[in-house]
């Protein structure tokens, strides 16, 4: 099945940005589908609100592990890059008056932007949702800055490792209950980056396949036995 995401915005381009940061593909490899387009409040001074369903279209083609992709091209990664990056967030943190310091840390195909302070609570509640908007919209600024495609992660006060090993331990169980019972499991709503996180932990577990179904923001990974 596709791969396609909802994103809210004053404008169709300010939504699809932010859909593309967060599913890292170029322009030309989606469909956009407006869900509505209407001005809110009392004689439209609030603004413009649009809703929008961004698709990845399907590859035609079966990649061998080893190919290249000429239309999506790899992260730019280095020192100056991540550095960029770490001093937009700097920045921004400083404009939204909250209390954190950012620690950076390269890894070879992203960087992490770790978050620690008094008010790291304020991006990770509501399943970490304040969170992910800056991430979306410090990638799409990374990106306008260097011209190319980058991979970031932001964490604040460890949340997200401590999201992955749960996802991690959830899927591992459900995994052994699975093969005991012969029976699918379907895991709650996930965003795209959860979703990852189940199937490459189920990825080399014997007797399990996995996919996922439905839409977002509603779209949720199923765990089921190989007959």
């Amino acid at each position: 099945m596709a791969i396609s995401v909802e994103k809210i915005g004053k404008t169709i381009e300010e939504a699809k940005l932010a859909a593309l940061a967060e599913l890292q593909v170029p322009e030309d490899r989606v469909t956009v589908e407006i869900l509505e387009d209407r001005t809110r409040g009392f004689l439209g001074l609030s603004g413009r609100q649009v809703r929008i369903r961004v698709t990845v279209l399907e590859e035609r083609a079966t990649a061998t592990p080893n190919s290249t992709s000429e239309t999506e091209p790899a992260p730019i990664m280095s020192p100056d890059v991540a550095q960029t990056a770490q001093d937009l967030l700097s920045e921004i943190l400083r404009a939204m008056k909250l209390d954190l310091s950012v620690a950076r840390r390269d890894e070879p195909d992203r960087v992490v932007l770790e978050m620690s302070g008094t008010d790291a609570g304020i991006l990770t509640s509501q399943r970490g949702q304040a969170l992910d908007a800056l991430q979306y919209l410090l990638t799409y600024m990374v990106s306008r800055k260097v011209h190319g495609k980058v991979r970031l992660m932001l964490d604040a006060e460890g949340y997200r490792s401590r999201r992955e090993q749960s996802l991690r331990r959830l899927a591992l169980e459900l995994a052994r209950q699975v093969r005991d019972s012969g029976q699918e499991a379907v895991m709650d709503a996930l965003s795209p980056a959860e979703r990852r996180v189940v199937h490459l932990a189920l990825a080399n577990e014997p007797g399990i396949t996995t996919y996922s179904e439905g839409e977002d923001p509603n779209r949720r990974v199923v765990i089921s036995p190989v007959e």
